[in-house]
């Protein structure tokens, strides 16, 4: 591996504990929808990895897909925020 070939792949390192416990029912110690405004872009750039190191193209897409559904979750919480109500009976 040349040099940059670690420069592309070092801005994943603080994604990978995340990337590799997602999927234990014991690991929800991730709000994903929470950070989600983080964790979309850096799937988006992880499918950018996956073709720089010539994956195979339904690597790339499945980074791609995954990471535009979370950048939807991400627009959605930022749009639609429920607004918090007042009970009307409040002294």
């Amino acid at each position: 591996m040349t040099v940059v070939d670690y420069l592309v792949l070092a801005p994943l390192i603080p994604f990978l504990p995340i990337i590799a416990t997602w999927w234990l029912p014991w690991e929800q110690w991730f709000p994903m929808a929470k950070y989600s405004h983080i964790f979309g872009p850096a799937m988006l750039y992880g499918a950018f990895v996956a073709w720089y190191f010539e994956a195979e193209w339904w690597a790339v897409l499945v980074f791609v897909f995954f990471g535009l559904a979370v950048l939807a979750v991400a627009v959605w919480a930022f749009l639609y925020k429920p607004s918090i109500q007042q009970p009307e009976n409040e002294p």
